[in-house]
This record gives C-alpha cells, sequence and structure tokens, in this order.
C-alpha cells in the first residue's frame, strides 16, 4: 500500500507501481528514516530466522582470519630461494679458487 498525493493506491508488488511513483517510493525508502517492517504468521517467522542465521553464518566464516598464516619466508616463490642459492654457490666457488692460491 502506498499512500501519496490522492490517497492509498495498492500494488503487487513494486513493478506495478507506475514510474513517477516508483522513483519516489525508491528514494525515500532508501533514505535515513526509513525502516522495514516484517509481518509473518509462525512459519513466515521461522523461515525468515533461518535466512537470517544462514547470513550470519556466512558473514562470519567470511571474516575469520586464516587459523595458522605461513610464515614471510614460507611465501618467497622457490625460484627466489632457488636463485639466492646459486649466488651463494657461485660465491663460494670464487672464494675457494682464490683461497687456494
Amino acid at each position: 500500500m502506498i499512500t501519496a498525493g490522492a490517497g492509498p493506491e495498492f500494488f503487487s508488488s513494486v513493478q506495478d507501481v507506475p514510474e513517477p511513483l516508483r522513483s519516489q517510493l525508491m528514494e525515500v525508502t532508501n533514505g535515513c528514516n526509513s525502516g522495514t517492517i516484517v509481518i509473518a504468521d509462525q512459519a513466515g517467522k521461522e523461515q525468515i530466522s533461518q535466512v537470517i542465521a544462514r547470513r550470519e553464518q556466512a558473514r562470519e566464516r567470511d571474516t575469520k582470519p586464516a587459523v595458522n598464516p605461513p610464515p614471510a619466508w614460507a611465501r618467497v616463490p622457490w625460484l627466489a630461494w632457488a636463485g639466492a642459492a646459486a649466488v651463494l654457490l657461485t660465491g663460494g666457488a670464487i672464494a675457494a679458487v682464490f683461497l687456494t692460491h
């Protein structure tokens, strides 16, 4: 039910509301003074409770940090480790050559 101007009008869905009134409805219902009223029987209350519980579980699952994130050194790519090892081995070989003279 929407009351604007001449009097109350009844619509089955938002899509049935004429465009000028629909724009006004969307603007008003997205404002800071808007609210939602839900009227449901027992079965509807249970369905709404289940939906809210599932959303809260999904939100908790998405916001939980990783249980044991790997240490910083473990996140370095293997190619970087191989490069560092190659530099150290090359340096050691050069040092060995100069120290044997």
